[in-house]
């Protein structure tokens, strides 16, 4: 715990507002095949412009992202978008449907994606568990760590509906998650001059399939 305290307030250095820019998750089914069902999951937030720059487990709230069936994974794909390859999509037809995790960017091209997690004495550090598990198939909990963009990275912006990828999951089975948001937004005070301030959500759910 006392690390990812570390890392939020590393993240909240400016003024904070608890709610003000998050409007919802949003999950688009995009394509299927063999079987399987490929889910895109989304943060919907309220207007352009709007960053989120991390997506963080902590014990009270964990990261769970967890399937009835397992994940398919693709041997040339990775347990983040990055790790997918722009160039070996043509290559390798069924990569595109490669279960990952990100912040805005679905294959490696100037995706800056980086993970934090602890090491506990008795166990390996939650950075290799978390990988080790879901490109087995298996399901995602972080307790203590985050993935996340510094906030200068464009990929933190939503598209042109506001909305930021934040993963891929392939499944035969049926989907629950539940994660935790942190981003960043600006107002302005009376004399027009921008004010930062910083926005978090707790426990926000989803389901596919």
């Amino acid at each position: 715990m006392k690390k990812i305290t570390s890392f939020l307030v590393l993240f909240m250095a400016f003024s904070f507002a608890s709610h003000a820019q998050f409007e919802r998750l949003e999950v688009e089914e995009v394509t299927s095949i063999d079987g399987y069902k490929t889910y895109r999951v989304y943060a919907v937030l309220k207007s352009k412009g709007d960053l989120l720059d991390a997506v963080f487990g902590e014990k009270p709230n964990p990261i769970t992202i967890n399937s009835t069936s397992p994940f398919y994974q693709h041997p040339n794909g990775g347990a983040f978008a990055k790790d997918i390859q722009k160039s070996s999509l043509s290559q390798f037809p069924k990569l595109k449907y490669d279960s990952w995790v990100t912040i805005g960017y679905d294959n490696n091209y100037m995706n800056s994606v980086m993970f934090f997690g602890s090491m506990t004495t008795d166990s390996v550090a939650i950075e290799k568990d978390f990988r080790l598990d879901f490109e087995k198939g298996k399901n995602i909990l972080v307790s203590d760590g985050a993935w996340f963009v510094t906030p200068d990275q464009l990929q933190a912006r939503g598209d042109d509906k506001n909305r930021v990828l934040l993963m891929q999951l392939t499944t035969k089975g049926k989907v629950t998650g539940s994660l935790n948001l942190h981003g960043r937004w600006h107002s302005r005070d009376e004399e027009g001059n921008l004010v930062p301030h910083v926005w978090e959500e707790r426990a926000v759910k989803f389901t596919a399939g």
